[in-house]
């Protein structure tokens, strides 16, 4: 029973070390219209100030999103979805084994529409019946 117990303490403490030793942080978030109804399949992509690497997820059917892992520094946010405005947020901090959680409403767009018509002009007659 006291080997048990050894091997036991000793595995539980191996296995926290192990989760310990990560490197990357994350961003984590919801995104929701101005009424707080959530958002699903919005593109979140995140840009590193320092580097430029970017890191994208799309948010799931709750309008949650999770851009993991992701080495350590500040980023920049940008959430886009159709018939929205695209929204940034700038100098978001991602530490080691640590979560920044950013949610984040995105406003109506613009409806545009562009149209282009494209037409001949009608033959000229030259003769006249008479």
């Amino acid at each position: 029973m006291r080997r048990v117990l050894i091997l036991f303490f000793f595995l539980h403490t191996l296995c926290s070390i192990l989760v310990a030793q990560t490197t990357a942080g994350r961003i984590t978030g919801t995104v929701s219209d101005h009424t707080g109804a959530v958002i699903a399949g919005a593109s979140v992509i995140a840009t590193n100030a320092d580097t430029g690497a970017r890191h994208s997820a799309a948010t799931n059917a709750e309008g949650q999103y999770g851009l993991y892992p992701l080495p350590p520094g500040s980023y920049d946010l940008q959430v886009q979805a159709g018939g929205f405005r695209t929204e940034v947020l700038k100098g978001v901090p991602v530490d080691v084994s640590s979560t920044a959680v950013r949610n984040v409403t995105l406003a109506v767009g613009k409806l545009e529409q562009q149209m282009t018509i494209t037409a001949e002009a009608a033959p000229i007659l030259t003769q006249s019946i008479s």
